[in-house]
């Protein structure tokens, strides 16, 4: 025994390399038979087996009576290959040494992400503050959601939804389809949403010049959707007074009437002010 598998590993250092990539989805089920040896075999499955298992994986198992590949454990692709953000390089391989050929195969099983996570915010409501006069088209970088799926699992848009004037109002920006016509569109809006792709940033745009004594603060609900999963979170805009209003009294002219023999400390007439504006 022990001279075979001199004479095997003998033949193997001098054996060329062959590859196989199998696409399978994460998440399939255990027990999956996921390739076939066989079916890249000169011999018939009735054949003797003509497979040696070289490298295994902990996922997977192969069986030598049937020359088949099995899942044994769970593939979560997102846990396995947590940086693979484009779906490129998340792989489980397997290597024989095929007695047939005298050559070593090596099996890469490619992990295909499917979309089984749901975008998240960090937090389930965010507060941003902005002091009053502002000129419009001001830039407020947002949190983002976080989604561990990749490309077309992976977040396609951000939905702003608030009331101005008794009206609702929806801007909703897509994440890979951000061109102008988005932005024309959304100048009119009072506030908006922009992507930068670039630099991958979110951002709340106040396109109207706010007035706090007018409004003090505004709610919006920022909804994130990747097609199968919708997450929303509060978003709280809260504007910052400024010194922009003179103090007045309650009317302009005042008239007292008192008469020569008035006592002295006589209280003559009570004036209110009042001034717009808050604290300081």
């Amino acid at each position: 025994m022990l001279l075979i598998y001199i004479l095997l590993f003998l033949f193997i250092g001098f054996s060329e390399s062959r590859e196989r990539e199998i696409v399978i989805n994460e998440e399939i089920s255990i027990g999956t038979i996921v390739f076939d040896l066989n079916s890249i075999s000169p011999l018939s499955s009735s054949s003797l087996i003509t497979y040696q298992l070289l490298e295994s994986s902990s996922l997977l198992y192969f069986n030598s009576t049937t020359n088949s590949i099995i899942i044994i454990k769970r593939i979560d692709r997102d846990t396995l290959c947590p940086n693979d953000d484009l779906c490129l390089t998340c792989y489980i391989t397997m290597k024989f040494y095929d007695i047939f050929y005298y050559d070593i195969l090596l099996l890469k099983f490619k992990i295909n992400d499917i979309n089984d996570n749901q975008p998240i915010f960090n937090s389930n409501t965010y507060t941003i503050s902005l002091t009053e006069n502002n000129m419009p088209g001001i830039k407020i970088r947002l949190s983002k959601a976080d989604d561990i799926d990749c490309l077309i699992n992976n977040i396609q848009y951000y939905e702003l939804t608030y009331i101005y004037n008794n009206y609702i109002i929806i801007s909703k920006i897509n994440l890979f389809n951000n061109n102008n016509n988005q932005t024309i569109n959304n100048n009119n809006q009072p506030f908006y949403l922009e992507y930068d792709i670039i630099n991958n940033e979110l951002y709340l745009i106040i396109n109207i010049t706010l007035d706090r004594e007018l409004q003090y603060e505004y709610i919006f609900t920022l909804t994130v959707n990747d097609y199968k999963y919708i997450t929303s979170t509060k978003l709280t805009l809260i504007v910052l007074d400024v010194n922009d209003h003179n103090p007045k009294f309650l009317q302009t002219i005042y008239t007292i009437n008192i008469t020569d023999i008035i006592p002295i400390g006589t209280i003559l007439i009570k004036l209110i002010a009042y001034d717009e504006d808050v604290m300081l």
